[in-house]
């Protein structure tokens, strides 16, 4: 999903900065902090993994941890300026990123064959490219403009509960309808 990449990309850059405005100081101490995060996240995407391959089940599984990333972007304008609380909105957030990950990437293949589920992934890797490559932009403008992270939080926030919305209401891998072999 669209909303998935895009989100990864503005969770590895808006990071230090949520760190640094919930009232941290100095580089070695945000850097230390900002791999905390992705450290708890790589746990539950393991685990989450796991439960979807034991399940058989992927769409559900993805759409959830998109909720969950989504209601962590949400919170951190709610949270902005307390260390524990924006640290752990930002652990929340990594973790529904990164746990709705593996089963995202395997509903290609699950719902299409051969050919066609590579030129679903490209296409996914390329659309999540270019809102990588925009969204950034409007996040920074809005800071700029706004003096807060507040709208840009809300927009990944808002962008994960799309891209959760679309996944259950996208094809389903037992609706297999072509296979290339």
């Amino acid at each position: 999903s669209i909303a998935l990449i895009a989100g990864i990309g503005g969770l590895s850059l808006w990071l230090p900065t949520v760190i640094r405005n919930a009232g941290i100081a100095g580089v070695l101490n945000i850097g230390l902090l900002a791999s905390l995060p992705y450290l708890v996240a790589v746990v539950v995407q393991q685990l989450v993994a796991r439960h979807s391959d034991a399940r058989q089940e992927r769409r559900w599984h993805a759409a959830i941890f998109m909720l969950i990333a989504a209601t962590g972007w949400i919170s951190m304008p709610t949270v902005a300026g307390n260390p524990v609380m924006s640290m752990a909105v930002l652990v929340i957030t990594a973790c529904g990123l990164f746990g709705a990950t593996g089963p995202f990437w395997s509903l290609p293949a699950a719902c299409f064959g051969g050919t066609t589920a590579a030129v679903g992934i490209a296409m996914v890797t390329t659309l999540g490219g270019i809102a990588s490559f925009l969204s950034p932009i409007l996040v920074g403008w809005a800071t700029t403009r706004t003096g807060s992270l507040a709208f840009g939080q809300v927009y990944y926030g808002t962008l994960a509960i799309i891209g959760a919305v679309a996944l259950l209401a996208g094809i389903r891998p037992t609706d297999r309808q072509t296979t290339v072999h």
